[in-house]
């Protein structure tokens, strides 16, 4: 029987991994490109919206597969290597480490092929929006910024747990870190971070009410000692957990409370509304609109009277890169991470359009970043003109 102190270490091993981001393994297939990229995606969204209950996940590659040389009797053969970057995607500043460290990693002789001007932010998805109250990525990539497929659906539950527990785990230090006048407020941002952007309501509102209860039978736990020397970790239970577990339920409870429609009565002289559908987001900025439905005709989506023409398979990517364009270069309020209200946004301004309810994932396919570098230059171009 163990001891409780080796105990104690594996658990604090086990919640410093979580902590750090866990993956599910590549499978035996190290195909890369835009085709492995789309069978990737197929089958993590599949994966996400059975097994994960509304998390919101980073669009930073926190795991890359770096090709390499082996030497083995006299051959060079090709291989790869799986690795982590820590948390080191989150902050925008330590992004040359992570430069650094690919092209330094020491594999005994292996020579890896890490291409001579690659940086880490080339394979950052163009127009991602990034908050602090993502969770890590758990993908895998390849130096092209292209997913490799990962066996999510083997063992799927276990992985969601894992996901879970990193999630709860990032939540714990969220509170035990923040100034004591300031954790609600910072559990708060947490939630509805997660409730407004990871894509299924009602199962993260489930889930939080499932952790509330869980820690009312047994507390969370927090590492203790430094991650810098591994040997000096430990666990103990969360300090004043039941704060915590109140500021969820608060939260809870002020949901249930909410109006779901306004009552105009009580509306008084209240401020108009700001911008919502996407014809009123184009409409405040001069011209814009314009240049959106001139794009849309040229690239062959739209005929003169706005109407789809484009076919329902292929394209799709092309107008997300001519809305990301708009926004980007000539300020129109996009809709962040809020896929479902681009989807329909889309859908009402464009009669006849179909498109998938999270169109974030055409971002990374190649019609899209073919499409988008056509785009700026287009409304650079007219911009320019206008000068």
């Amino acid at each position: 029987m163990p001891s409780v102190q080796s105990t104690s270490v594996k658990t604090a091993s086990a919640l410093h991994s979580i902590i750090l981001g866990w993956t599910r393994g590549p499978i035996d297939n190290y195909g890369n490109g835009p085709m492995e990229h789309a069978a990737a995606m197929e089958v993590w969204v599949e994966f996400r919206d059975a097994h994960i209950p509304g998390l919101c996940f980073s669009d930073r590659p926190r795991h890359l597969s770096i090709p390499r040389e082996r030497l083995i009797d006299g051959r060079i053969l090709p291989g790869v290597a799986h690795i982590g970057i820590g948390d080191r995607e989150m902050d925008e500043s330590r992004w040359g480490e992570i430069d650094e460290y690919v092209r330094h990693l020491p594999f005994h002789g292996e020579r890896d092929i890490v291409p001579a001007k690659w940086t880490y932010r080339d394979i950052i998805p163009a127009g991602h929006v990034h908050s602090i109250h993502d969770e890590p990525n758990p993908r895998y990539y390849g130096l092209d910024g292209c997913m490799i497929r990962q066996a999510f659906s083997v063992g799927a539950k276990k992985i969601a747990r894992n996901y879970c527990d990193g999630f709860e785990a990032r939540l714990c230090i969220l509170f035990d870190d923040a100034p004591m006048n300031e954790r609600q407020a910072a559990i708060e941002a947490r939630l509805n971070h997660h409730l407004d952007h990871g894509g299924n309501p009602s199962a993260f509102l489930d889930y939080v009410e499932t952790i509330s209860r869980k820690w009312d039978e047994e507390p969370p736990l927090i590492l203790t000692g430094s991650t810098s020397m591994l040997s000096t970790l430990g666990v103990k239970p969360l300090p004043d957990a039941f704060l915590l577990i109140r500021y969820m339920r608060e939260w809870l409870d002020k949901l249930s409370k909410m109006p779901t429609t306004a009552n105009p009565k009580e509306q008084g002289n209240a401020p108009p509304p700001a911008h919502r559908t996407l014809a009123e987001r184009l409409d405040s900025v001069p011209g814009a609109r314009k240049m959106f439905d001139t794009m849309l005709r040229i690239d062959g989506i739209t005929n003169h009277a706005g109407q789809y023409v484009g076919k329902q398979s292929v394209g799709k990517g092309v107008i997300l890169a001519n809305w990301d364009a708009v926004v980007e270069l000539l300020g129109v309020e996009g809709y962040g991470k809020a896929d479902l209200a681009l989807s329909v946004g889309l859908c009402k301004y464009i009669p006849g359009l179909k498109i998938d309810k999270r169109p974030s994932r055409l971002r990374h396919d190649q019609p899209y970043r073919v499409g988008l570098k056509m785009a700026r230059s287009y409304v650079k171009e007219k911009l320019k003109a206008k000068e």
